[in-house]
């Protein structure tokens, strides 16, 4: 998979996923806390980015293995959100994550696409690259996030938090 381009061809239910997409980064605090960024969102694909600070290092200067979890994660989401209906939302079920190389980069960015939209599953692979001041592109990282697809509006969306059924 190369960073820029994807190789799939999706059917959109929601003609506002990019929207919904957005929205739903934007509530989560973990990522704003980091300062990651949504860079682009199509059919079964996002992109995301964090830029490197010392807080988002490890001991040897490297970006954290925890931050390219964080992210992989969300790009994976990400990119399954796209192709799901606007009542449905979306819950991890579980990522691995395989650490290739250090990534010692000005910049990281994780690609996710959807590898498999299901009826209740969606399967998303995720590169992640460390990028250099003059834009070139190390893979550090490969992730698979599997996700719940769930039905109904999501708790963080419901108007009374108490009325659950």
């Amino acid at each position: 998979m190369s960073s820029k381009t994807s190789a799939k061809p999706f059917s959109v239910r929601d003609p506002n996923y990019v929207e919904r997409v957005r929205n739903a980064f934007a509530r989560q605090g973990f990522l704003r806390h980091v300062d990651a960024r949504v860079e682009e969102i199509a059919p079964g694909r996002c992109v995301i980015a964090a830029d490197f600070r010392n807080e988002l290092a490890q001991q040897n200067g490297f970006f954290h293995g925890g931050l390219l979890g964080t992210i992989a994660d969300a790009a994976g989401a990400g990119a399954a959100a796209t192709l799901i209906e606007a009542h449905q939302w979306l819950l991890t079920a579980e990522y691995k994550i395989n650490f290739l190389s250090p990534a010692k980069a000005q910049r990281l960015k994780a690609v996710g696409e959807v590898a498999r939209a299901g009826r209740t599953l969606s399967v998303s692979q995720v590169h992640l690259y460390g990028v250099d001041a003059a834009g070139e592109e190390q893979l550090c990282a490969l992730a698979t996030v599997t996700l719940m697809i769930l039905e109904r509006e999501a708790p963080s969306l419901q108007k009374n938090q108490g009325a659950q059924s």
